[in-house]
């Protein structure tokens, strides 16, 4: 089971080239989300959405190892809750943070939120979603 979150086009005033989300979640063991970005330069293009790179794929000093293994995951891995209640306040959120830096110089940009599970019953739930494009 999939449900996906996207955001409108976000205009720029100045030029950035990196992007950087923070997000509280709620990620059971049977669920999992993933982080993807749409950059460009002009307003109206069709956004084609490239992963941020994943724990994973970052050396010690935070740099990517290699572009192809990017894979959407957050920048460090965050321990998934082993919680399933379904009370809003039985929920264990926890900060995560998707980053992309040394990207290409662009005005415009779109962010899509990717959360999947292997039930449709104990599904991952996102809050207080902060996006921030830096010089």
């Amino acid at each position: 089971t999939a449900c996906q979150y996207i955001t409108k086009e976000i205009l720029l005033e100045n030029s950035a080239t990196s992007i950087k989300i923070t997000v509280d979640a709620h990620i059971n063991l049977d669920s999992d989300i993933r982080a993807f970005y749409s950059i460009s330069d002009r307003e109206g293009a069709t956004p084609i959405f490239s992963p941020f790179p994943g724990y994973n794929n970052l050396n010690t000093r935070g740099l990517v190892i290699n572009a192809n293994d990017n894979n959407g995951q957050s920048d460090k891995l965050v321990p998934k809750t082993n919680s399933y209640g379904f009370d809003p306040g039985a929920g264990q959120f926890k900060e995560y943070t998707f980053t992309a830096d040394r990207l290409p110089p662009f005005r415009n940009y779109r962010i899509k939120i990717v959360m999947t599970s292997n039930s449709q019953v104990y599904v991952p739930r996102i809050r207080d979603l902060r996006v921030v494009a830096l010089a």
